[in-house]
């Protein structure tokens, strides 16, 4: 048995269970606060080379580590307020457009991995406007 199988294994039945009850898809996101900006900064410092200077390391696993923080909080802070506006009824579809994104962009990322910079920014902007949009109706 391949302890890393086992582990996805596990993850995968979590996040089945996490999307069916409200309490327990909020403690999923209290651990993987923790967990996921571990993960993406040992990602960093895995896909660099041992050729690059030590500071280029440090660099990417930063920036890794801040990615997966910052796309786990805006997950989690989405999941609230949907739990919060739905009564939880909207997360397992969220949970399931999440997925769906996530598998689109690891495959785009693997054949065409310029296109995700450009996917990432053009995310960005438009999310930067809506805000933006949002803060002027309410003032």
């Amino acid at each position: 048995v391949r302890p890393g199988l086992v582990g996805r294994g596990w993850g995968h039945g979590w996040g089945v269970v996490a999307d069916r009850g409200r309490a327990m898809g909020h403690a999923g996101d209290v651990i993987h606060a923790v967990v996921r900006p571990v993960a993406g900064a040992l990602v960093g410092w895995a896909a660099t080379s041992q050729d690059v200077a030590k500071g280029v390391v440090v660099i990417a696993t930063i920036l890794a580590g801040g990615a997966a923080l910052t796309t786990h909080t805006a997950k989690a802070t989405l999941r609230a307020a949907s739990t919060a506006t739905t009564a939880g009824i909207a997360n397992p579809i969220l949970s399931l457009i999440e997925d769906v994104f996530a598998f689109v962009n690891a495959i785009v990322a693997v054949f065409l991995p310029w296109l995700v910079l450009v996917i990432v920014v053009l995310l960005t902007h438009f999310f930067i406007g809506l805000a933006g949009r949002y803060r002027k109706r309410d003032a």
